[in-house]
């Protein structure tokens, strides 16, 4: 009997501790995002820890002497040379040779039989700060641009300019946004929201991006958040389509 007290106060802690966070899941006040924040960052930092890089697990790797990659990045094998310049994107210490005093080159354009036409040197520190629009993003700690944005489409304007989209990695969401880079590698605006994937110039100088977008939770819980849930562990998106004039 004289352990009764101690246990009946332990007891009500719990008890009130269970239905506190009963209530704030139910109705969702404060700190319900906080918790919801920090249950989407721990289940993306465990799923990518589990599954695989996706490169390496599709890569194959040669035995080329890193004082010849640079000859030996693209190999013809057509008869003709290609009608038009083609894009490869670059990002933080790739195509060095061609841009100097960068991070590397944002992108490489070669021409029909692998001669390179023009290279953007790649400043993502200033791609960042060029931001126009910045949505709120949930990162894993120790984020940053520089490191973890992924230079992933791009599409040319006709003055040469680039519609480029970004993948972020270990956050959420994964869409890094969508940048007009000029000729000389510096941003003309950034957009932080969301987009990713494949970006298109229209024959209008119209900027078409995919995007997500992440809408208000309304009270009680709307009926596509289970299902949305089950399919994507780390949160639920709605997706949408941005324009960009």
């Amino acid at each position: 009997m004289a352990n009764g007290p101690p246990v009946l106060f332990v007891m009500a802690i719990l008890s009130a501790g269970f239905f506190t966070g009963a209530w704030v899941v139910l109705s969702e006040v404060f700190p319900y995002d906080l918790l919801v924040s920090a249950d989407k960052t721990l289940r993306t930092w465990v799923e990518s820890r589990r599954r695989p890089d996706a490169f390496l697990a599709t890569a194959r790797f040669v035995n080329v002497a890193p004082e010849s990659v640079a000859e030996r990045r693209i190999e013809f094998l057509a008869a003709e040379a290609l009608a038009d310049p083609v894009l490869f994107s670059g990002g933080p210490g790739r195509f060095t040779e061609y841009c100097p005093g960068s991070a590397g080159c944002l992108a490489v354009e070669y021409a029909g039989r692998g001669e390179v036409v023009h290279a953007y040197p790649y400043h993502p520190d200033e791609i960042e700060q060029a931001a126009i629009v910045s949505l709120p993003y949930e990162h894993l700690p120790g984020f940053s641009f520089e490191k973890d944005a992924r230079i992933f489409r791009m599409s040319r304007y006709s003055n040469g300019d680039l519609l480029v989209t970004f993948l972020f990695k270990d956050n959420f969401p994964w869409g890094g946004g969508v940048a007009r880079i000029g000729r000389d590698g510096r941003p003309i605006w950034y957009r932080r929201d969301y987009s990713h994937h494949e970006p298109t110039v229209t024959n209008h100088e119209i900027a078409m991006v995919p995007g997500q977008r992440r809408p208000r939770a309304s009270p009680g819980p709307p009926p596509a958040r289970p299902a949305c849930r089950a399919g994507c562990p780390s949160g639920w998106i709605a997706k949408t389509r941005i324009w960009i004039s």
